[in-house]
């Protein structure tokens, strides 16, 4: 009974973000409106950040790192600024050349960690390091034991999310 409402609830939650997904046309229109609103207000954290997610969302790593690098310069102490940045950092890493991704990784460590010491109760960092040490390989620090340590801390500060975290990735 447990495995099938699972699956249920595993397949309302894709089936909810799939419906969530923003069209190419979507997302066209919603580019030039945050665009606007940061010509008017060039500090406008709020429009800065929900440019650099759609950018994120689309796969557009490159820009959203540039968005990311300009709220850390605005509010250098915001742990998801520092969380998205180091995200988008390891996106950028995995999707592209493998020359690029090596100066990449340091600043993905540092982003997370920073992140980290700013929030210990942000379970989206911890989520992510796990994934991170997982997938990088063991030469350039990947490792099951930090990923078992960031999987440790989630399941202290969210057990379902630590249970799921450690279910697939360890």
């Amino acid at each position: 009974m447990k495995k099938f409402s699972f699956f249920w609830t595993f397949l309302f939650v894709i089936t909810m973000l799939k419906a969530q997904s923003v069209s190419d046309t979507d997302f066209s229109s919603l580019e030039s409106n945050y665009k606007a609103k940061i010509n008017n207000s060039t500090n406008d954290q709020s429009a800065l950040e929900a440019l650099g997610d759609l950018y994120g969302t689309h796969g557009k790593w490159e820009y959203a790192s540039e968005i990311y690098k300009q709220l850390l310069e605005l509010d250098y102490d915001n742990a998801d600024y520092h969380f998205k940045y180091g995200g988008v950092l390891g996106m950028m890493a995995k999707e592209g050349s493998k020359l690029k991704a090596f100066s990449l990784i340091v600043k993905v460590k540092k982003a997370f960690t920073k992140a980290e010491s700013l929030d210990p109760k942000h379970w989206q960092v911890q989520w992510a390091q796990v994934e991170f040490y997982t997938q990088l390989p063991t030469i350039l620090g990947g490792s099951i034991e930090k990923a078992l340590i960031h999987a440790e801390r989630l399941e202290q500060l969210s057990r379902i999310n630590g249970f799921f975290c450690k279910s697939i990735y360890l």
